[in-house]
């Protein structure tokens, strides 16, 4: 039941209109690792913001595409060889995953998972 209404009051956060307030998840990470996202409706973005061993790192921006129940990023280049990112949140069950590619754009090499949850609404 409880995951019921956490998945209902995610739903109904971001799917609001451009006016709704940011919304803040945090996205559990591994051990040593933590994640918070925040989702700008009025700009489309996702900003994450992570700790790295007690570190905070600088926030990563990126645009999003609205598909459906799904927020898809754009790509996000990092590391060497070109590869990529696409990072895609599912509206529905609070699943942030994120797929690295290779950079002919076709060879997924791998995939992390993340589950989320609404900390807050930020009013801008």
């Amino acid at each position: 039941m409880n995951k019921l209404l956490l998945t209902l009051g995610t739903i109904l956060l971001i799917s609001g209109c451009s006016k709704e307030p940011n919304i803040i998840l945090n996205c559990m990470g591994d051990q040593n690792d933590g994640m918070n996202l925040t989702i700008d409706s009025s700009k489309k973005e996702l900003i994450f913001s992570v700790i790295s061993f007690g570190e905070k790192q600088p926030d990563i921006v990126l645009s999003y595409t609205d598909n459906d129940d799904e927020l898809v990023s754009e790509k996000f280049f990092r590391g060497p060889k070109n590869a990529y990112y696409i990072t895609t949140f599912n509206k529905i069950d609070g699943e942030l995953k994120q797929e690295k590619y290779d950079d002919d754009g076709y060879s997924r090499k791998d995939t992390k998972t993340n589950q989320c949850s609404v900390i807050k609404r930020v009013m801008e």
